[in-house]
């Protein structure tokens, strides 16, 4: 009777170390980096669409609810991204991301239910940055600490702008713990970002991410993340605008699909769960991601 309850017991063990194995080969996000040479190129599209938004007081309305000109008020947006990441030596990797959007603004003027239609489509602004490793390469945790830079590539002018017109910059940290429970194995990743912003309030983003992997190449991930404004949205002087001072809490969940060697297929959907002077979106994303296979 030992002896047949072994064989399974053994079978466990290792499927549970070939789990973490895999965990540990795809996982991404800001507690990692890329060991020297190797890449991480993520190529997605995303849709987002809301028909409601968070007033300064917080309360949920439909958009422009707060005016009696406009009517059907909607706001849709599609982004066309792009991440890279590329380890400039084992404890030091380079970071890029930006965005091609295509924003459009519905609403209907009340008197005489003319359609006052806006849009603006180009590149956003691109963020760059420099992730340091703090713990040594052997450990299973893993901790980092990122700097950035925004690039101010966004245009300010458009009737919807796409950026500020100036510079940003950032200083985050991020840390992520394996676990492993049973076949069941992953990471739990926290991350802070604080954000020095020229022509807005500064702001702090968070997030929080826990990954299972479900086998045979599928991984859950789910999350919660946001930004925290430091404008005072009890005053009077408040930029309403997309690119203006904003808080929002955002939930998501998305299946990756290791569809080859170094290749990821992803799909997420997120919702906006609670904000100030913030759209109540939601979000359906697609993504490919090209890696290295270390």
């Amino acid at each position: 009777m030992l002896l047949r309850f072994a064989v399974p017991r053994v079978s466990m063990l290792m499927l549970a170390g070939l789990a973490l194995s895999l965990a540990q080969a795809r996982a991404n996000g800001p507690a990692f980096t890329r060991a020297d040479g190797a890449y991480y190129l993520r190529f997605g599209v995303s849709w987002m669409s809301a028909t409601y938004e968070y007033g300064l007081d917080g309360r949920r309305h439909a958009l422009f609810g707060d005016s009696l000109t406009y009517r059907d008020a909607e706001f849709g947006q599609t982004d066309v991204s792009l991440l890279c990441e590329y380890g400039l030596t084992d404890w030091l990797t380079g970071v890029a991301q930006t965005q091609l959007r295509t924003v459009v603004r519905e609403a209907y003027y009340e008197p005489s239910a003319r359609d006052t239609t806006i849009s603006a489509s180009g590149l956003t602004d691109i963020w760059l940055g420099a992730r340091m490793r703090l713990l040594p390469i052997e450990s299973p945790y893993h901790a980092t600490v990122t700097v950035a830079w925004k690039a101010p590539m966004g245009s300010p002018t458009q009737e919807i702008p796409l950026g500020t017109g100036v510079a940003d910059y950032s200083l985050g940290a991020a840390g992520a713990v394996p676990y492993n429970i049973g076949v069941v194995a992953g990471h739990f990743q926290l991350a802070t970002d604080f954000r020095l912003r020229n022509k807005a309030s500064n702001e702090f983003a968070y997030a929080a991410e826990l990954d299972i992997d479900l086998g045979r190449g599928f991984e859950l991930r789910t999350g919660l993340d946001g930004i925290q404004s430091l404008a005072d949205f009890d005053g009077d002087e408040i930029n309403r605008t997309v690119v203006g001072d904003r808080s929002f809490t955002r939930w998501s969940m998305g299946v990756l699909l290791e569809a080859d060697a170094g290749l990821d297929l992803g799909a997420s959907l997120a919702s906006d769960i609670g904000g100030r002077n913030a759209l109540v979106a939601t979000t359906f994303s697609l993504s490919a991601t090209w890696r290295s296979v270390e």
